[in-house]
Formats: C-alpha cells, sequence, structure tokens
C-alpha cells in the first residue's frame, strides 16, 4: 500500500508539472465492471471436485490521460473486490493496480517508461500454480520498464528496452512454498521493412532471475522473426530461436545449463462481422515455484457481430507448463455480449477448465456468469 501511496504522490507531481507551460489537453474515463458467477472448484484441485461458490465482483477503474505537446501523461487506477460465498475455495479480497507512464515522441524517437503495483489472487495471475496454492495465497507484483526506439532509416528502426519486477507472495498452500522473486530484463530489436507490408526484425534479450535466498539464473534469447501483413484483413508474425538458460538447479542441488528453441507464431483476421486469432508459442518463464518454468501454449479467439449491438464468440486455450512436474491445462469458453446504449453493456458468458499434473488425477471447473459494464468517454 505504501507503493500506492508514492504513486499516487508522484502523479500528482507529474500532472501539476505537465500543466505549466504550453496549452495541453486532459482526459478522464471512467469505468466499472460487476459481474455474479457461479464457479465449481475454482482451485482445480482434484481434492475439491465438489465444492462451489458464487462469487461477486465489483471492478471500478479511472484512467487520466493528459497531453502537452510531444509528451503524454497516462495514470490508472483499478480496485478489484471479490465477495465469495465459500471462502474455504474463494478467498474475500481487495485488489489494487496502479498503472503511471510517460511517452514522448518526436518524428524520429519514441520514449515510454512506466511503472506499476498489481495485487491479485495467485490462483488466478499465475496460472502454473493451478492446484497448488491456497484460496487466500496472494501475489504482490511492482514493476518499472523503459522502451526508447529510434528510427534509423526509412526501412530500419531500433529498439531497446529494459525492465525490473519484483514479484512477492501471501500465503502458500498444499505443501510448497511460493518463492517470492525479482527479473531484470535487457533487450534490443532491430526491425528492417523489406516492403511496404513486409518486414522482418532481430530480438536479442537477456534475463537475471533471483529467488529469495536462491542464486540467479540467467536467459539469453537471440530470436529472428517476420511480421507479414498479407491483407487488409489479415496479418502474421513469425519469430523464434534459441534460448539459453543458466544457473538452474535441479533437484539434485547441481547448477545446469541447457539451450532450446523457442518463439512463437501469431495470426490475427478481422472481417466485415467475424474476428479470429490463433497463437502458439513456447518460451521460458520467471515463477514463484522457485525457478524458471518452460511453458507451451496454444490459444484461440473468435467473435461474431450479431448486430450492431450484440456480439459472441469463443475462446479455446491449452497449456503445457514443465516446471516441478508437468502441468495440463485447457480451457474452453462461450460468451454473448449486447451493448444497451454507448455508456452500458451486459455480457453472459460460461467457461469450462481442466488441469491435470502429472501422476494425477485431472480436476475440473465450470463457471456460468453474468456481467454489467460501464464506460464514459
Amino acid at each position: 500500500m505504501q507503493w500506492l501511496v508514492r504513486m499516487s504522490i508522484l502523479l500528482s507531481g507529474l500532472i501539476l508539472c505537465a500543466g505549466e507551460g504550453r496549452a495541453d489537453s486532459l482526459q478522464q474515463t471512467l469505468s466499472a465492471r460487476a459481474s455474479e458467477d457461479y464457479v465449481t472448484n475454482p482451485l482445480l484441485n482434484p481434492a475439491l471436485q465438489g465444492l462451489s461458490a458464487w462469487r461477486t465482483t465489483i471492478d471500478p477503474n479511472y484512467m487520466l490521460t493528459k497531453t502537452s505537446g510531444a509528451d503524454e501523461w497516462k495514470a490508472d487506477l483499478d480496485v478489484m473486490s471479490i465477495r465469495s460465498s465459500n471462502t474455504s475455495i474463494i478467498a474475500n479480497g481487495n485488489f489494487p493496480t496502479a498503472t503511471l507512464g510517460w511517452n514522448r515522441q518526436d518524428e524520429k524517437d519514441k520514449f515510454d517508461i512506466s511503472t506499476s503495483y498489481h495485487v491479485a489472487s495467485t490462483m488466478m495471475d499465475i496460472p502454473s500454480t493451478t492446484g497448488l496454492v491456497s484460496a487466500s495465497s496472494t501475489s504482490t507484483s511492482r514493476s518499472l520498464s523503459a522502451d526508447w526506439a529510434r528510427e534509423l532509416s526509412q526501412r530500419i528502426t531500433l529498439t531497446l528496452n529494459e525492465a525490473y519486477k519484483n514479484v512477492s507472495f501471501n500465503g502458500s498452500g498444499n505443501n510448497i512454498i511460493l518463492s517470492s522473486f525479482y527479473t531484470q530484463s535487457s533487450g534490443l530489436k532491430l526491425n528492417y521493412d523489406l516492403t511496404e507490408h513486409t518486414a522482418t526484425f532481430m530480438n536479442l534479450s537477456y534475463v537475471d532471475f533471483v529467488t529469495t535466498g536462491g542464486g540467479p539464473v540467467h536467459i539469453y534469447n537471440a530470436w529472428l522473426g517476420l511480421d507479414w501483413k498479407a491483407s487488409e484483413h489479415l496479418d502474421w508474425t513469425l519469430q523464434g530461436g534459441p534460448s539459453r538458460l543458466e544457473g538452474a538447479t535441479s533437484g539434485t542441488g547441481a547448477t545446469t545449463a541447457s539451450t532450446s528453441l523457442q518463439g512463437g507464431t501469431t495470426m490475427n483476421y478481422k472481417g466485415q462481422l467475424s474476428a479470429l486469432t490463433l497463437s502458439a508459442n513456447r518460451q521460458s518463464t520467471p515463477n514463484g515455484l522457485g525457478g524458471v518454468i518452460l511453458i507451451d501454449q496454444a490459444r484461440g479467439n473468435f467473435s461474431y457481430d450479431l448486430s450492431e449491438r450484440s456480439k459472441t464468440g469463443l475462446d479455446l486455450g491449452w497449456s503445457k507448463y514443465d516446471s516441478l512436474t508437468v502441468g495440463l491445462f485447457r480451457t474452453a469458453g462461450a460468451w454473448l455480449h449486447y451493448d444497451i446504449n454507448m455508456f452500458w453493456g451486459i455480457k453472459a458468458y460460461f467457461n469450462h477448465n481442466t488441469y491435470a499434473l502429472a501422476g494425477s488425477n485431472p480436476a475440473t471447473s465450470n463457471m456460468l456468469g453474468l456481467s454489467i459494464a460501464y464506460t464514459s468517454f
């Protein structure tokens, strides 16, 4: 909470400073979402298969955007409040998120810096701990990132980025201990436009991952990629290359090093009435389970406009988490959204999730819900 207070004070100072000088504009957006869900086995724990709960969620959001010449300041504050009919599987809680950012852009350069504070339920924020944590376990993350992009020529763009993230945990459960950690990362991306519709890029990155009381783990990535805009409605991104992991501790306590091929692909289609996104990727990711995990993922999202005010959609997902043990997660969902007017919208949805750890029985969870959302412009 002290981090949130400091960010609020910093925001006030920045907005006041930005208000001095040239003419500027100030835009405020207020939105809120309220939902009622009926959920079975939300922890996806085989031992809790018969348990269910009603969950009420209220999630207001306030966003402030200030533009002054080439400078743009953004602040975002969100507080999600959850109340449950069965706190043994869904804990009551208030989960704030605050983000503060500044960016500046001219003819050839763009600079962006942002900081954030985020509190969340661990079972919702870190999917790979599904089935392993208690209902009351929470994660708190603090981050700072900076990006700088420079147009070297009409076809070549250079992007540099730096980021720091600190994640701490409160609570664990089911015979595991969640380890707090921090990451520091650096990256370089060089983009070359082959044609008006096609671009290649090289992406080099380095990540330091350090857990509480543990030694550092280093991740080196060297990827090549291709961005292709096939048509007005279809675009495609493909990237991949070697990823080297050094300093990982095996079960025997030995320090190891390994290299694997990682990357992914994403396709986006946007038609007159329908939209489709397909993606698949493999990547090493720092995690609170005490090390770096390898995640394989495949996702598909489809939506269709039934009318000017209503649309429906399907969401499918498959994930494989290779950490303390191998976990397989599958999700399928359907939804229907209706715009009451330009400010209010209502949505009905259903999700079915399955999770299985190696050597254990799979657990399933179903969620049926209804939400209403408001956005001011």
